[in-house]
């Protein structure tokens, strides 16, 4: 599990995610990747999940939320990697 904000200096999770899904399945390039963002229009969600993000988590959160969605993201990996 990896966990991006969105907007980070020098680069964004755009660009890590890229790197990471470059990486290829077999040195860890398939792991979930959930970002973290205060961009919450349709328009920046909609660029997110086409990235290739697992999900998003808009800013700001509490620690009940994010943890409640890393368990629902890694049970939906868990549960797609058994097929």
């Amino acid at each position: 599990m990896v966990l991006s904000d969105i907007s980070m200096p020098g680069r964004d999770g755009f660009d890590l995610l890229g790197d990471i899904r470059g990486l290829g399945t077999d040195a860890g390039g398939g792991v979930p990747v959930i970002a973290l963002t205060a961009m919450v229009t349709d328009l920046d969600s909609a660029r997110i999940a086409n990235a290739g993000f697992q999900a998003c988590l808009p800013k700001p959160f509490t620690a009940e939320e994010l943890i409640n969605l890393i368990v629902k993201v890694l049970n939906r990996a868990n549960h797609s990697s058994k097929r």
